[in-house]
C-alpha cells in the first residue's frame, strides 16, 4: 500500500493544453468533509483515462473511501462517464471544493450517492463541444448546434467518433437520470450569439447590448435538481454580487463570465438581428489594446 502521505501527480494534454492533475490518498483531501481518517480521496484537474486509473487503483488500496472530493474543470467525456460508474459503483458522496464543471457537472457530480457543493465552489455547464479532422487533414474546432452541420466533409474516424460520443452521452443522460434542457438551453444561446455576431468563435467579439459573452453557467440547487440531480446535503451559491464577483477573481475568469440566472431570461439573449460588417469591425476596434 502507498505511504498515507504519498501524492501521486501527473500531467494532461486536455483539448491541446498541457495541464497538471494530481490524486492524493484519502487522508490528504484539500478539505474535510468527515473527521474519519482514509475515507476521503481528493482529485483535481481535467479529467482523462489516466487520471480515471489512477482513481480505481487508489481506490482499491482504500476500500473504506466514502468521499470523492473533486476539483475540476472537466476533461474527456469517456473518461469523465467512465468516473461517473466508478463513483455509482462505490456508492461515493461527491464533494465540490472550488469548481466541477463540464464534463465534471454532467457526469461525476450527478453520480455521487450524496453531494455536497463547498463554500466558495461552484458547478457549471456551457455549450457542446466537438474537435473534428477533415477529409483535407485540417482540424475544425464546433460548438453550438452547428455540430450536426459540420459534419459535411468530415473524415470517416471523426464521424464514426462524433457519433459514439453523441451515443455514449445520450446513454449517460440516461442511466443518471438527467434531463438535457439546461445543456441545449445554453447551447442555443451560443448558436444564437454566433449568429448575432457573425462569427464562428463566440468569444471572439466582447458583450453587445442584449447579447452578453458568457462561457459557463453556474446552477444552483434548485436548477440542478430540476435538471435530474438527487441527493444534494450542502450547498453553498453565492448570495450576492460581492459573493459572485469572487468566483470570478478565485477562479481567475474574465469578469461577466458566468451566467447566473434562469433559463427564461438566458433564452432571451441574442435574439435580434444579426450584426451587419461595419458594426462588427467597430466590436472589433474596440477589443483592440489601445496604444
Amino acid at each position: 500500500m502507498a505511504r498515507r502521505d504519498q501524492i501521486i501527480a501527473g500531467l494532461a494534454i486536455i483539448s491541446g493544453c498541457l495541464a497538471p492533475h494530481a490524486l492524493a490518498a484519502p487522508d490528504m483531501a484539500a478539505e474535510k468533509t468527515s473527521a474519519v481518517p482514509d475515507k476521503h480521496l481528493s482529485i483535481s484537474g481535467p479529467i482523462n483515462a489516466h487520471f480515471v486509473a489512477e482513481v480505481a487503483r487508489i481506490s482499491s488500496s482504500y476500500p473504506t473511501i466514502r468521499v470523492l472530493v473533486i476539483d475540476s474543470e472537466g476533461g474527456e467525456v469517456e473518461a469523465a462517464i467512465q468516473l461517473g460508474r466508478l463513483v455509482r459503483e462505490h456508492g461515493w458522496e461527491v464533494a465540490v471544493k472550488n469548481k466541477c464543471l463540464s464534463a465534471c457537472a454532467n457526469y461525476v457530480f450527478p453520480a455521487g450517492k450524496r453531494k455536497r457543493v463547498l463554500p466558495n465552489s461552484w458547478v457549471g455547464i456551457h455549450e457542446k463541444t466537438r474537435r473534428f479532422r477533415l477529409a483535407d487533414g485540417s482540424m475544425q474546432y464546433v460548438t453550438g448546434n452547428e455540430i450536426d452541420a459540420a459534419m459535411t466533409g468530415v473524415d470517416a474516424v471523426s464521424a464514426s467518433a462524433a457519433r459514439k460520443w453523441e451515443a455514449d452521452d445520450a446513454a449517460a443522460f440516461r442511466w443518471l437520470g438527467l434531463s438535457t434542457v439546461f445543456v441545449q438551453n445554453f447551447t442555443n444561446y451560443i448558436s444564437s450569439r454566433k449568429r448575432v455576431l457573425g462569427v464562428e468563435d463566440i468569444h471572439a467579439l466582447p458583450d453587445v447590448p442584449g447579447c452578453p459573452r458568457y462561457r459557463f453557467w453556474a446552477l444552483d440547487k434548485k436548477q440542478l435538481e430540476e435538471m435530474g440531480v438527487t441527493g444534494i446535503d450542502e450547498f453553498w451559491f453565492p448570495a450576492n454580487k460581492a459573493e459572485e464577483l469572487a468566483l470570478y477573481n478565485d477562479k481567475m475568469l474574465p469578469a461577466g463570465s458566468i451566467y447566473i440566472g434562469g433559463p427564461d431570461k438566458l433564452n432571451t439573449f441574442c435574439q435580434g438581428p444579426a450584426l451587419n460588417w461595419f458594426q462588427r469591425q467597430w466590436l472589433k476596434l474596440q477589443r483592440e489594446p489601445q496604444s
